[in-house]
């Protein structure tokens, strides 16, 4: 039922993208859940929201359902998966409420929007002979990123790899690029040095960017069911695009490629963030709901999408009750 109604192009069925945030994030108003906040992130000038479960439940929903229709317009325009379809919104909603630990607003979600923006904005640079204005916007789009959550830096490689991959390369787009990342990184040194705080800022060699201080990993039986079943499912997407990914047209190819670079980017994340396994499993979501989407859309029988997706479903929900 739910992949064949997420296959359709109507667009009601955005609708229906936030109504399936709602219901995924109302186990919100029963959970205790508490993140380690950045007092030099810019995300920690609204980490307050977290103190009020109404405001945060009602502020990550519509973010991540607009996130979801944002992502989904973009797969839909470029054609990256063969037919219009809102799965990629389906999936992106599901991954960002993949354990109950996940459901309050962390910094990664906040650095998804400016993401998904880059992302755009890589994605017509494609053939394009001059991109000077977005270079510049891409590395502005992910310095504010980074200031978020220091991890998402790890866009600026792609944005090069782009630059090079895709068209010609030009020495000016790639100083472009570098004075669009500077110039918010300049703002918030220039706000500590006023404030005279840039000295504690640079000495804080403590910080970790460790999120998540809860179990990494669910402990129930259903939560780790999930899990396994997402990483299952996720391996399944990738040796797919793997196989078939010479079928499709040159400019699909290499955007289909530039996600794949993107999930082996930000899978580095690890090693930034010591090990935060939920906090890269989030930052990863938003190139992996496309893998999922272009997998399901291609699979031939229609029942075996529905049972793959229902099981994954109730595992999910059970794993918030037990």
């Amino acid at each position: 039922m739910f992949i064949s109604v997420f296959k359709s192009n109507q667009k009601l069925v955005n609708i229906l993208t936030v109504l399936f945030a709602i219901c995924l994030w109302l186990p919100l108003f029963w959970t205790n859940n508490s993140i380690a906040i950045n007092k030099y992130s810019l995300f920690y000038f609204i980490s307050g929201i977290n103190n009020v479960k109404f405001l945060s439940f009602v502020f990550a929903v519509l973010l991540i359902s607009a996130q979801a229709i944002y992502i989904n317009h973009i797969v839909n325009h470029f054609k990256i998966i063969a037919n219009n379809t809102h799965l990629v919104s389906l999936f992106f909603v599901l991954w960002c409420a993949a354990n109950s630990s996940l459901l309050v607003v962390t910094p990664m979600i906040i650095a998804n929007s400016f993401l998904l923006l880059a992302v755009h904005q890589l994605f017509n640079m494609y053939g394009a002979e001059r991109v000077y204005s977005l270079a510049f916007n891409s590395g502005l789009l992910v310095a504010i990123a980074m200031l978020i959550y220091l991890p998402a830096v790890l866009f600026l490689p792609l944005l090069w790899v782009v630059l090079i991959y895709t068209k010609t390369p030009n020495w000016r787009e790639f100083v472009i690029s570098m004075v669009g990342f500077a110039v918010p990184v300049i703002f918030y040194l220039t706000y500590y040095l006023i404030t005279n705080q840039l000295t504690a800022l640079l000495n804080d060699t403590s910080n970790n960017h460790l999120i998540f201080l809860t179990e990494q990993l669910p402990v129930s039986h259903f939560g780790r069911s999930f899990f396994y079943a997402c990483i299952t499912v996720g391996l399944l997407a990738v040796i797919n695009l793997i196989t078939n990914i010479d079928k499709n047209v040159v400019k699909i190819r290499k955007l289909l490629l530039m996600i794949m670079l993107m999930i082996l980017l930000f899978g580095g994340s690890l090693f930034i963030n010591s090990f935060d396994y939920l906090a890269t499993y989030l930052l990863v979501g938003l190139p992996f709901s496309i893998l999922l989407a272009n997998y399901f859309n291609q699979l031939k029988r229609v029942w075996f999408s529905e049972l793959i997706f229902l099981g994954l479903i109730v595992t999910l929900i059970l794993s918030y009750f037990s």
